[in-house]
């Protein structure tokens, strides 16, 4: 992943994607893409998920999550970054292109 790359995706509002099936489980969301084989989000991953009840940047997620105790080995703002660009490599997100902003 590029520097470019990273400032691209920090600019988009981001949504989930409208053919991904979900459940909340203890620690963890169990995502699929119709069609697909399941994915398992833990952590920062399963956090910025439930925070894309509403689209948002990655600022605007980072600041939703603000008040929860991510624990995490790396900065909120990376890790983030990384479960934004994992969930989008896997289908599981796509950038908000609907013109009231709800995904």
């Amino acid at each position: 992943m590029t520097h470019a790359d990273t400032s691209a995706r920090s600019q988009v509002r981001w949504c989930r994607a409208d053919d991904v099936l979900w459940r909340i489980g203890a620690d963890r969301v169990l995502a699929r893409v119709v069609g697909s084989d399941a994915v398992d989000l833990i952590g920062a991953a399963a956090l910025v998920w439930v925070a894309l009840d509403e689209p948002g940047t990655i600022s605007e997620i980072r600041d939703r999550l603000a008040d929860e105790d991510l624990n995490l080995e790396v900065p909120a703002d990376l890790a983030v970054e990384a479960a934004v660009e994992m969930m989008q490599s896997s289908d599981l997100i796509r950038p908000d292109d609907r013109p009231d902003g709800r995904g």
